[in-house]
C-alpha cells in the first residue's frame, strides 16, 4: 500500500476561476478517509463521493471561523441541491484516494454519481499519516466523522445548517466571510473547534458498557398501572366522537400546487432556531 502523500504535492492550478494548490482539497479527503478507517463499526469506514465532500467542505468552514473567512482549500463551493458542492473538487476524489490505496467497491445504486465507496485500511492516527491539516479542519472532520459516519441524512441536514449554507440560494457561490453582528443570521452560531477530550479505546469500551447496563435496568415508577382500569364501552366512545367534533368539520383532502417566493432563500426564518 502507497504511503499517504504530504503537503508537498503539485503546484496551483485554477479550479473553477480560483488559483489554488489542489493538494489541499487531495489531503482533506484522505485525512476523513484515514479518521473513518478508525472507527469501530466497519459500516462507518467505507465512505461515498457526497461524504467525502461534506466533510471536506466542514473542514474549510471550520479553518474560514479561525482565518477570517478563508478557506484552507480555496475551493469554490457552491449551493447545489442539499448542500455544498464544488465540481472540481469532486473530480479529484478517484485520484486522491487511488494515492493513498484506498480499496473502491462499486455497486448497482439509485444514483450514478454515488454508487461508489471508498475505504482504506487503519494505518495509525491520521494525524502522523496526512501531513500538513490545519488544526481546526481536522478537529472538526474528527467530530464530525464521529458524530455521522455514513448517515448521510443526518450530515446533508447537519451542513445544510451551516452559515455559508443558511446566507445562499441554490446555485449561488457560498461566503465564508462572518458577517456584521447587525446583519448575523438569526440563531448563526459560529463554529466550535475546541479539541474533543482524548479517551482510550478501553475507556470508550468500559464506558457504553455502563450505559448500555443503566439502559437495561428497569426504572421503578415508569409506567403505572391505572386504577381502576379504563372501560372501551359506548360511553367512551360517544365521549371520543364529542372531543373530535370540538375540532370542528374535518378536513376535505384536495390536490394543487404550492408556489414560494424565491425571496424565501434569503429570509431571516432560514437561520432561527428549530420549533420544539
Amino acid at each position: 500500500m502507497s504511503s499517504i502523500v504530504s503537503a508537498n504535492l503539485i503546484g496551483s492550478d485554477p479550479l473553477g476561476g480560483t488559483t489554488l494548490d489542489p493538494s489541499r482539497i487531495d489531503r482533506l479527503f484522505q485525512y476523513t478517509l484515514a479518521v473513518a478507517a478508525q472507527e469501530d463499526d466497519l459500516r462507518n469506514r467505507e465512505l461515498g463521493p457526497i461524504h467525502l465532500l461534506k466533510y471536506a467542505y466542514l473542514g474549510d468552514l471550520a479553518h474560514a471561523a479561525a482565518h477570517g473567512g478563508e478557506t484552507f482549500t480555496g475551493v469554490p463551493w457552491r449551493f447545489h441541491h442539499f448542500g455544498p458542492w464544488a465540481e472540481a473538487a469532486w473530480r479529484r476524489i478517484p485520484d486522491a484516494v487511488a494515492s493513498i490505496g484506498a480499496a473502491e467497491r462499486h455497486f448497482a445504486g439509485r444514483y450514478q454519481d454515488d454508487n461508489v465507496r471508498w475505504m482504506l485500511e487503519p494505518q495509525g492516527d491520521p494525524d502522523t499519516m496526512v501531513r500538513g491539516i490545519p488544526t481546526e479542519a481536522a478537529l472538526a472532520i474528527r467530530r464530525t466523522v464521529r458524530e455521522f459516519g455514513t448517515d448521510t441524512v443526518g450530515l446533508l441536514h447537519h451542513v445544510y445548517k451551516t452559515p455559508p449554507m443558511l446566507r445562499a440560494a441554490p446555485g449561488e457561490s457560498l461566503d465564508f466571510h462572518p458577517l456584521p453582528p447587525d446583519e448575523a443570521v438569526p440563531g448563526e452560531r459560529p463554529t466550535v473547534t475546541e479539541p474533543l477530550p482524548s479517551l482510550s479505546k478501553t475507556k470508550l469500551k468500559k464506558l457504553r458498557e455502563r450505559v448500555e447496563k443503566k439502559l437495561a435496568q428497569p426504572s421503578p415508577g415508569r409506567w403505572v398501572e391505572p386504577s381502576p382500569p379504563p372501560r372501551f364501552d359506548e360511553i367512551f366512545e360517544r365521549g371520543s366522537e364529542w372531543l373530535d367534533s370540538l375540532a370542528g368539520e374535518p378536513i376535505e383532502p384536495d390536490a394543487g400546487v404550492l408556489e414560494f417566493s424565491a425571496d424565501v432563500w434569503k429570509s431571516k426564518g432560514r437561520g432561527e432556531s428549530e420549533l420544539p
